[in-house]
């Protein structure tokens, strides 16, 4: 076992030192760019999510996104809207694996859009409940 100063040694040894204009040519190599005509036949993307679903009360909020709970003004199904609040590379992961995951364990992005600001709106499978409400 090695000690707290040893591994503290270890990770500096292992810190690679870059630029800033480094970091973001890494960053663009990376990331993952989705636009609106990328989107997978099976997630349309909407015009206007107000226009679509009647949006309710909010469910949940973080660091990146509010969630809202919204009914389809046509079918009467529940949703949750998910208002992210930035375009970055992290938005664009998690809407790169939505579109990419199919399991019933797994909340489904049943529709996509961006805000005339470029900010992702997704509209997702509801549940009664979040993992952290099972968990206890």
């Amino acid at each position: 076992m090695i000690s707290d100063s040893e591994e503290k040694a270890i990770r500096e040894e292992n810190v690679m030192v870059i630029s800033d204009s480094e970091e973001k040519a890494i960053r663009e190599e990376n990331a993952m760019v989705i636009s609106d005509s990328e989107a997978s036949p099976e997630v349309p993307v909407l015009v206007d999510v107000e226009e679509d679903y009647e949006i309710g009360a909010m469910i949940g909020k973080g660091a990146f996104s509010v969630v809202y709970r919204a009914e389809n003004r046509i079918t009467g199904e529940i949703v949750a809207i998910k208002k992210l609040r930035d375009s970055g590379l992290v938005a664009k992961k998690e809407i790169e694996i939505l579109k990419r995951l199919k399991h019933d364990n797994i909340i489904s992005l049943k529709a996509l859009r961006y805000s005339d600001e470029n900010k992702p709106c997704l509209v997702l499978e509801f549940m009664d409940y979040d993992l952290l409400s099972l968990a206890n």
